[in-house]
């Protein structure tokens, strides 16, 4: 079974010349009983939180505010997204805060979890994220 200090020592003792996300070296920091995780290679901050011993939970917030949004780009966007939760295997999109930002989430395993899974589950999270930037024409605003 592999423990959270396991996970987060495959994340910090990276290297910054890999192809893989779980090889960068990522800089964590730990807030509220999240661990956010950044590398300078990416341009957002993923969030990882150990719910219990049984799941690893990791989120990403696409900063896309749904809150202010007309009824009908609103509508739009919930659509969207409910039809991608349904063409996605293991990533679903939610909305959080009080902005109701789109966030993007996976669930693994925790006890059965191997470096080369972790690294597929944040492959897989960030493919979805491109994924909802075009079939919601986000293009210029994640350029």
């Amino acid at each position: 079974m592999v423990e959270e200090s396991q996970v987060l020592q495959w994340l910090e003792h990276g290297e910054e010349s890999t192809g893989r996300l779980i090889d960068l070296k990522w800089k964590i920091t730990k807030s509220d009983g999240n661990f956010y995780l950044e590398n300078e290679k990416l341009p957002f901050t993923i969030q990882l939180k150990f719910l219990e011993k049984e799941t690893m939970e990791i989120k990403l917030d696409t900063n896309v505010e749904t809150a202010t949004m007309e009824n009908r780009d609103r509508l739009g966007t919930y659509r969207a997204l409910l039809l991608l939760n349904s063409q996605i295997t293991k990533v679903k999109f939610m909305l959080e805060g009080l902005g109701e930002n789109v966030v993007a989430r996976a669930d693994l395993d925790l006890p059965t979890i191997t470096k080369d899974e972790l690294d597929k589950g944040l492959s897989l999270l960030l493919s979805s994220l491109y994924l909802m930037v075009r079939v919601l024409h986000l293009e210029e605003e994640f350029n």
